[in-house]
This record gives C-alpha cells, sequence and structure tokens, in this order.
C-alpha cells in the first residue's frame, strides 16, 4: 500500500505527487462520517469487482475544490 499526497486534483495540472507512509486527515464530523461512507461506497463495489478507481469528490454530498480534500482509492486488477 502506498500514499501520494499531491497538491492539484485530478483534473489540474501541477507538479508530481509526493510519496508517503502517513496520512493524516482532519476535518468535521460531517466530513469524517463522509469519508467512512466513501470506504463502505468502495468496499461494496469490492464485492463484485475485482479492481476500482473512485474519488470521495464523486461520492461526498456538497463536496468542493475550495473546502474539501479529495481522495482517490484505486485498486489495481492483481496479474495471474
Amino acid at each position: 500500500m502506498k500514499a501520494w499526497l499531491a497538491e492539484t486534483f485530478s483534473d489540474e495540472e501541477g507538479p508530481m505527487a509526493m510519496e508517503g507512509r502517513n496520512v493524516m486527515i482532519q476535518g468535521s464530523k460531517e466530513e469524517v462520517r463522509a469519508i467512512a461512507e466513501f470506504a463502505r461506497e468502495v468496499a461494496d463495489h469490492l464485492e463484485s469487482n475485482d479492481y476500482c478507481h473512485m474519488h470521495l469528490s464523486d461520492s461526498m454530498k456538497n463536496w468542493n475544490k475550495k473546502d474539501h480534500i479529495d481522495i482517490q482509492l484505486n485498486v489495481e486488477k492483481e496479474s495471474d
């Protein structure tokens, strides 16, 4: 498992993301609950799919670039 921190969103141009090993997220109770719900959506998706590419921004109600981070989860298809 790897984590990257980028200063831009996936639909914007910017410097390359930096790889890291620890992610700390701070937010309101509502925002943290939205992240937990997003994780449930990913888990549900993976029940019937081998891989996925999903964004918190597509899942979180009232998400906007000004106030929120985006979390992009990628599960690569395992090679045989």
